[in-house]
């Protein structure tokens, strides 16, 4: 019997650093199709086509996902038992007639970001002068986007295809932006210390709760989303039933 024990302390060590190392995946659409749209409150004309969600030039539009319902996610960011991560792919549409821009608020207090009532944690890009992209938070009361993070060589036009990955450290507060661009999408979690454009220490918002992640379009023309990904490790009692299973498992095993 002690044997078995420590066969299952020594898996489940393993096991635990795996997750603290690499995460675990909590939540991902690749909106495949307009079912993709059902986790999702919608505001205005939004459209699933092709494997990418698409926000049409005019009038603007939001999606808002409620993240109390994703099982081993805090909506209070502090309160994560360790690291997680935001992950999206973009690209965004400039004609001479209109100008695009996109809104990924990763960690939204209210349900329709709008300017002078959003608080939270927000990147956006495409709206700035040249490719800019910053990660940056917004007080309900002000309006204004504080800047954190600010990257000028940030996501171009199409034909370029954004790639962008936001890691939060609730014990140290720590934040870092990854952002590749190429005329592909990549898997936001590939992203590498090569493709850091920046990190920073912030609170401001970090133990509020704020529920809402929101995938908007700023501005006029035509904004593309995909392959929306959050990771972290899982409260425990989103794995607790798996590892007890494991260690069932292994007790049978080891009378077998």
């Amino acid at each position: 019997m002690p044997h078995i024990k420590h066969n299952a302390i020594v898996l489940l060590t393993l096991l635990s650093a795996v997750s603290l190392s690499h995460g675990t995946i909590l939540y991902q659409n690749t909106f495949d199709d307009a079912s993709s749209l059902d986790d999702f409150t919608v505001t205005n004309i939004t459209q699933v086509i092709s494997g990418e969600l698409i926000f049409p030039a005019s009038p603007s539009g939001s999606i808002a996902l409620d993240l109390s319902t994703i099982p081993g996610f805090a909506t209070t960011l502090s309160d994560n038992i360790g690291p997680i991560s935001f992950g999206f792919n973009t690209s965004i549409k400039n004609s001479d007639q209109f100008n695009g821009g996109f809104g990924f608020h990763l960690s939204s207090g209210v349900e329709v970001p709008i300017h002078l009532g959003f608080y939270g944690y927000c990147v956006h890009g495409g709206a700035m002068v040249g490719d800019a992209t910053a990660f940056s938070y917004s007080n309900a009361t002000q309006g204004i986007h504080h800047s954190l993070i600010f990257e000028q060589n940030g996501i171009p036009d199409l034909p370029s295809r954004g790639t962008v990955r936001l890691d939060y450290d609730p014990s140290t507060n720590r934040w870092e932006m990854f952002l590749r661009s190429d005329t592909i999408y990549h898997d936001p979690l590939s992203l590498n210390t090569a493709d850091s454009v920046g990190t920073i220490i912030n609170s401001e918002f970090t133990g509020t709760p704020l529920p809402y992640l929101i995938l908007s379009r700023q501005i006029t023309d035509t904004t593309y989303f995909d392959n929306l990904v959050i990771s972290g490790v899982p409260e425990p009692s989103s794995f607790t039933l798996p590892c007890f299973a494991l260690m069932a498992f292994l007790a049978v095993r080891r009378r077998g």
